[in-house]
């Protein structure tokens, strides 16, 4: 056996037998975020929305005009804080400043008219004031000294913590069932067709307020119980970045790895998360956000992933200095023309593969790899800056070629 093999025994191990419904194109586009200001000297916060309803109406159809896959929205960081971590699941609603029920309303409509599936992302895990019944004091988790486990945001380059951004709690492990109860609520009310859910999907922690979540006990459980509980109010969950045990029971997961933590140099990086997932989950690589979105790209056609883009309606120039770095590329005008590019180059070939599920994958060289699907397509891909030729053909440089099976 090799590490295809071992990737289709945990698959099989998952007992998910249905299909996938996959969605080659998502839009994630982002609402707001918190930025600092002024008045009478003294600072405060505020929301500031990058993107309305209004312009998300006008993304979804600008993206409709340049590209012919399938497509879903994402609608993240449109509580009242944006994408920063502020009320439980952003106050169950979204903000203000991102327009009225009409505009959201348009939105919702056009969406429902195309078959474009509208979800929306909240954090139910991380919170940092108290509202709608869950309190900053009674409701965090604690560490195992019993005292409040707060949580500090860390700068990469300097390795210490950011007090720029303050602190915030996780909400305790018992409260996590009733949040997505009423998260759910309001998602029916919004007609939606499913939740993000990406920080509970990604997120394992403790909470020492009781034995029975310490060292992270009954994670998997509780993860399971929720997506089930959405099942049950005819709701889909987004994840991204998911643990394994997320990943197997969501409709659909974002930002599935793309690299190992490359800490051996001899160690090559092999797609086993998308070899055991691909067919029975839709997953999805973001493009636009990766150093080189080609390269992204062809790696996202080695395993079959379909590519979301992350986009945004404005950039304001306080975003600058914000922790979410995706604002810098997310422009959705300054990405409509790969957009295009990249779904001219695709669509057939995700038709080709849609709920397939991947047998084999074999790097042949350093740059080029062999993907064989179960329905019988394979598509050789190569990174190398010359032609690659195979016995069924020349692979372009930097490109990719599939062949369906007779």
């Amino acid at each position: 056996a090799d590490y295809s093999g071992m990737a289709r025994v945990y698959r099989e191990s998952l007992g998910k037998d249905k299909k996938a419904d996959e969605v080659p194109l998502t839009l994630n586009i982002l609402g707001g975020l918190q930025v600092k200001e002024l008045f009478l000297g003294l600072p405060y916060r505020k929301t500031v929305a990058a993107t309305t309803f209004g312009s998300a109406l006008d993304i979804v159809k600008k993206v409709a005009e340049v590209s012919k896959l399938e497509t879903d929205v994402m609608l993240s960081g449109f509580g009242s804080t944006g994408l920063d971590v502020g009320e439980v699941a952003g106050g169950f609603d979204f903000g203000s400043v991102f327009g009225g029920k009409k505009d959201y309303e348009r939105l919702l409509k056009y969406c429902g008219d195309n078959n474009i599936p509208l979800y929306a992302d909240y954090d139910i895990v991380n919170f940092s004031s108290s509202s709608h019944g869950f309190s900053k004091t009674f409701d965090a988790a604690k560490s195992a000294n019993s005292f409040t486990a707060y949580q500090n945001y860390y700068s990469a380059a300097l390795r210490n913590k950011n007090e720029n951004y303050g602190r915030y709690v996780l909400l305790n492990r018992a409260s996590l069932v009733k949040a997505a109860e009423k998260l759910f609520d309001t998602a029916k009310n919004k007609k939606l067709s499913g939740v993000g859910l990406s920080t509970l999907t990604n997120t394992a922690y403790s909470d020492y307020d009781s034995n029975d979540y310490a060292v992270r006990n009954k994670t998997e459980e509780d993860v399971a119980a929720i997506i089930k509980k959405a099942g049950e109010n005819g709701l889909s969950v987004v994840a991204s970045y998911a643990n394994a045990y997320a990943a197997a029971l969501s409709g659909k997961v974002l930002d599935i790895p793309m690299t190992s933590s490359e800490l051996d140099v001899l160690d090559r990086d092999i797609p086993l998360y998308q070899i055991v997932f691909k067919g029975i989950t839709d997953i999805s690589v973001t493009i636009n956000t990766a150093v080189n979105p080609q390269k992204r790209f062809l790696e996202t056609v080695a395993c079959g992933s379909g590519m979301t883009f992350v986009l945004s309606g404005k950039y304001d120039s306080r975003f600058a200095t914000s922790r979410h770095s995706a604002f810098s590329v997310s422009l959705a005008d300054d990405n409509l023309r790969l957009i295009s590019e990249l779904a001219e180059k695709s669509g057939s070939y995700y038709a080709a593969i849609k709920g397939a599920k991947i047998e084999k994958y074999i790097l042949l060289s350093d740059t080029l790899s062999l993907t064989e699907f179960d329905n019988g397509v394979s598509v050789w891909v190569n990174r190398a800056d010359t032609p690659a030729v195979v016995a069924e053909g020349t692979v372009e440089a930097n490109g990719f070629m599939y062949k369906e099976g007779k």
